[in-house]
């Protein structure tokens, strides 16, 4: 999905730009789900890897996505550490 940091913060976010280009196109001529959530968990396991202690080892409990309106640019996404 060719990710882009925008921010990062470890312990607090990581922000990702997802460029539209035809890789992430769905049939429809919109970005496709899947790669949505790709960037989405690139953002995810970059914020872990930048947080947690080279000790120890993380694993992903799970996952939330909204899906407000079909997009035709590129996307920005966020993962928020809790």
């Amino acid at each position: 999905v060719l990710p882009r940091i925008q921010e990062l913060v470890p312990g607090s976010h990581c922000t990702v730009r997802i460029p539209k280009w035809w890789g992430v196109n769905n049939h429809i001529g919109t970005f496709h789900a899947i790669a949505a959530l790709n960037g989405a968990e690139a953002a995810m396991g970059l914020l872990a890897e930048a947080t947690v202690p080279p000790t120890h080892r993380w694993i992903p409990r799970g996952m939330h996505a909204d899906y407000p309106a079909k997009s035709t640019g590129g996307l920005t996404v966020t993962a928020a550490a809790q």
